[in-house]
């Protein structure tokens, strides 16, 4: 049976196109949050800032909502332009963290 090449060249595309979604570049990181700009989705962690999607939710809410200036969080997800976007999120509240207004820099409070 001949095949025609077309049908070969959208079987190599298609291949291509899951292969290049397989291999998705990834990160991991802890940080502290240091500003949420709510109406735009996101999230300056360290310095980096990140979109956090609506769709992350915890108790029957968006997580972006949640989030606050010196939380500590856990987060992962895919590298994108122009921000990474979080797909994991967790909010370590073993840790208070407080950020100085003037100089940005995170101090754990003295007990």
């Amino acid at each position: 049976m001949k095949r025609q090449p077309g049908f070969l060249l959208a079987i190599g595309c298609g291949v291509a196109l899951h292969m290049g979604s397989a291999l998705a570049e990834t990160f991991e990181e802890v940080g502290i949050v240091q500003d949420v700009l709510v109406e735009k989705n996101i999230v300056l962690v360290d310095g980096k800032r990140y979109k956090l999607p609506n769709s992350l939710q915890e108790n029957g809410s968006p997580i972006l909502f949640q989030l606050k200036p010196g939380q500590v969080v856990n987060f992962s997800g895919t590298v994108d332009k122009p921000e990474p976007v979080i797909e994991s999120i967790t909010v370590n509240t073993a840790a208070p963290v407080l950020i100085n207004p003037i100089t940005s820099n995170p101090t754990v409070p003295q007990q």
